[in-house]
């Protein structure tokens, strides 16, 4: 089964050499500033085979590809949901974080991926700013991961300085873009990205969640789960279909996903030496890809 994209064109600019810029709001613990409305991608299950993406229109993309590995081609497949929780607005000056991170050409040179950075979030982080943006691989291949990356920025009046890069943060989303990725503060003390991404090989689509804290020393991954799965695509009966999302935290101790569909269940995740372990068995978990 593939996963069509819908996508909002309202809430997506096309990525030009001069990644687009926009502008974020403060919360007690961490604040964010971003200008445009995040888009967010509803992936919805298709013929085996086929991924359609709707655009200002009905655009049909034929995408057969072989499955991978986890690494670098299970990439998740986004919840519609995810942007529920996000991080309100901060102060800051998004516009000078961008030309300070990027200057006038917002791209990076990953090691076999082109990336077009755009939708940028400015993060006001306890130690200092942080421009977090989202990377679109150009021509990608179906394996192809999307990123995040994080700059960490210090404020020189007017404009900032860059004190630390880490341009990719997270890899995930398969066919070179991240399904859909916010910023949380009702997990830790410290703000977290939390990024969605997947996609579908041979009919068996798989949706992964990363959490990672910004922390002083750099982005630190606390968690990675599989969020949802579907054999739909590779099946003649009914098949499994099942997608989760993070309904309950309980900041800084755990958080529970909340499973729907062919089968319904709870899993949840403690804070254990700064890593998020789930609690429980292969009932708490779905069927990999």
């Amino acid at each position: 089964m593939q996963y069509p994209r819908i996508d909002d064109p309202a809430h997506r600019r096309t990525p030009a050499k001069a990644g687009a810029r926009s502008g974020f709001r403060t919360p007690a613990k961490a604040g964010v500033q971003s200008g445009a409305v995040r888009r967010s991608r509803l992936w919805i299950p298709a013929f085996a085979g086929i991924r359609v993406g709707l655009t200002a229109g009905l655009i049909a993309v034929l995408a057969a590809c072989n499955p991978g590995s986890e690494s670098n081609s299970t990439a998740p497949a986004p919840d519609n949901a995810a942007m529920t929780n996000d991080t309100a607005p901060a102060t800051g000056n998004l516009d000078a974080a961008v030309q300070a991170a990027f200057g006038d050409n917002a791209t990076y040179d990953g090691k076999n991926e082109h990336y077009v950075l755009d939708h940028h979030k400015l993060v006001q982080a306890p130690f200092g700013p942080v421009l977090v943006s989202e990377g679109t691989a150009q021509d990608a291949a179906h394996a192809s991961a999307g990123l995040i990356s994080a700059i960490y920025l210090k404020p020189e009046g007017s404009s900032y300085s860059v004190v630390k890069r880490y341009p990719e943060a997270i890899e995930t989303g398969s066919f070179g873009e991240v399904g859909s990725w916010k910023i949380r503060d009702d997990l830790l003390d410290l703000p977290v990205i939390e990024a969605i991404g997947g996609g579908t090989w041979q009919g068996y689509s798989c949706q992964y969640t990363d959490l990672v804290e910004l922390t002083a020393d750099g982005p630190k991954t606390v968690a990675r789960f599989q969020s949802a799965y579907s054999n739909k695509g590779a099946v003649t009966d009914d098949g499994t279909d099942i997608s989760g999302r993070i309904a309950d935290v309980a900041p800084g101790k755990s958080f529970t996903v909340n499973f729907t569909g062919s089968r319904s269940f709870d899993a949840t995740y403690k804070l254990v030496n700064g890593k998020y372990v789930l609690q429980g068995g292969e009932d708490k978990q779905l069927d990999a890809c």
